[in-house]
């Protein structure tokens, strides 16, 4: 936990934050960001760190309320805590001594550039800061500013403050007045671009700092890649700061809007832009996309609001209903099963062929999974494929030894959350599992199926089906856990690897910690 010792408001939607985290604020460095959480609940989102003081151990950052994870950091208060932060990430600002650099500024992003103009003064550089808001209220950190600039010009669009006029007046000003070795950007993204242009049109290099969607920050999820020179290239370990002539900028617009209209119906406040010039994009509804571009025609595996069989159908959450077992094979549900269908009959049925995303349309996007995800009249008519067999031996080639039968059968009969239950009895992620796990070398080269000249189950697609299934339902369970014992056992690294032996451990006996949650 990160508790905040002070908070400003710079205008109604603008706050400056300061709070604890010593180990961050004694290692960051200018151009570093770091990741928050409100809460065990928000999404991650990456912010700039506008101030740092090892003495006191602090960060100071500044949000403006724009969706529903900023609103809930706003709206804390002195003496609360945020959940987590994580830093410092990032690749730090190129400093030396270019001579005379230019440092322009847009609304918010002036609390990011403050740090890099403080370090390029200190390195000897004459720094000449160019602040530009919408008004005067959104021109933050002026005196801030002015203690490490040789002169600071402000531009507001409606002049009343400054110079009236956007931030490319003023950088052009300085630079036909005078030789500029460096410009430096940094604000909305629409902003970036036209100095970018403008610098180059003079023949002066300039970066810019990007704030694209993030994730994990470590560049392991790609959610924050972008072309940069015709490479890709990930914003939170590549940069955020690239050359501002390398950068796709239509690229970038394309993704910054990504998920706008999501952002805007989850926000309090309705999701007002965050800055002037931003560029609105409208996002893919990913279930309707998947569901048009199908080639099959199948839907996706959204399934919250359905009335489907089982346990949809019965319209109660799982932990609201009285507990079941997961079926043996001497369940009397299991030989109702059993017999409902001949294994002549169970071995006539196609394997399940996955729902994929049109060629042509994957090929001009990148958001969105090529496979889809089974229905569930498609996972139930799979699963009836199960011939139950009194020793399975494709239990014997699951490296954890789920349960294959039990949850596969829990499906047939449409129970999917009590699927999803036998899944986490052994496996901690298995939605990640059904993905990756090369099911053909392991349960599924196992099947019986596979002695008959018949293609095996697809246990990997009921397993990732009854995952998809729980979360997307809204009503996640806890497996089982053991007492905690006081001990304490870090795991280093939250990816796969590192939660499943998390999950496992903890179930068993020990209070296991994933150490990068606990960086501050």
């Amino acid at each position: 936990m990160n508790k905040i010792i002070r908070k400003q408001q710079f205008s109604e939607k603008v706050f400056c934050l300061e709070v604890e985290a010593p180990l961050i604020a004694r290692s960051c460095r200018p151009g570093n960001f770091i990741i928050v959480r409100v809460d065990n609940r928000s999404e991650r989102v990456p912010y700039t760190i506008a101030k740092s003081d090892p003495v006191k151990g602090t960060l100071t950052m500044v949000i403006q309320e724009v969706g529903k994870s900023s609103t809930k950091l706003c709206r804390l208060n002195v003496g609360d805590e945020v959940h987590d932060i994580v830093g410092p990430l990032g690749t730090p600002s190129r400093i030396e001594n270019y001579g005379t650099v230019i440092c322009a500024g847009g609304g918010i992003g002036i609390a990011a550039i403050l740090p890099i103009l403080t370090a390029l003064k200190q390195a000897g550089n004459k720094v000449i800061s160019v602040l530009a808001g919408r008004t005067k209220e959104l021109v933050i950190m002026v005196d801030d500013v002015r203690k490490y600039s040789d002169e600071v010009i402000i531009m507001t669009d409606d002049g009343s403050y400054g110079e009236k006029g956007v931030v490319t007046v003023g950088v052009e000003k300085v630079i036909q007045r005078e030789h500029v070795d460096k410009v430096l950007a940094i604000g909305p993204p629409v902003m970036m671009k036209f100095t970018s242009l403008l610098a180059r049109k003079y023949g002066i290099p300039n970066d810019v700092s990007l704030n694209t969607i993030m994730v994990d920050g470590t560049g392991m999820c790609g959610a924050c890649r972008l072309t940069i020179g015709g490479k890709t290239r990930f914003v939170c370990i590549d940069g955020p700061e690239f050359n501002g002539d390398l950068v796709d900028w239509d690229e970038m617009f394309k993704r910054m809007g990504t998920f706008k209209e999501i952002e805007t119906a989850s926000s309090p406040s309705g999701g007002e832009e965050c800055q002037a010039g931003t560029p609105t994009k409208k996002s893919i509804d990913g279930k309707a996309a998947k569901d048009e571009k199908a080639t099959d025609g199948k839907g996706s595996t959204d399934f919250r609001g359905e009335e489907e069989s089982g346990d949809a159908a019965q319209g109660t959450a799982a932990e609201d209903r009285p507990s079941s077992p997961s079926g043996e094979p001497g369940e009397d549900w299991r030989k109702v099963l059993r017999k409902a269908l001949k294994p002549k009959e169970r071995t006539a049925i196609e394997r399940v062929k996955m729902p994929e995303l049109d060629p042509a349309y994957r090929a001009t996007t990148r958001l969105e999974e090529v496979n889809i995800g089974l229905t569930p009249e498609m996972a139930m008519q799979e699963a009836k494929r199960c011939l139950d067999c009194p020793k399975p031996s494709c239990v014997e080639g699951c490296p954890v030894n789920i349960h294959i039968p039990d949850f596969i059968k829990n499906i047939e009969r449409g129970h999917f959350l009590e699927a999803a239950r036998v899944l986490k009895e052994t496996s901690a992620l298995p939605a990640v599992c059904g993905r990756v796990c090369p099911q053909e070398k392991q349960c599924e080269s196992r099947c019986i199926h596979l002695k008959m000249n018949s293609p095996a189950v697809a246990i990997g697609y009921l397993e990732r089906f009854a995952a998809d299934y729980e979360r997307e339902s809204g009503h996640m369970a806890l497996p089982d856990m053991a007492p905690s014992n006081g001990i304490k056992v870090a795991v280093v690294g939250s990816g796969p690897a590192g939660l499943s032996f998390a999950g496992i451990w903890r179930s068993v006996v020990l209070k296991s910690t994933s150490l990068r949650h606990c960086m501050r």
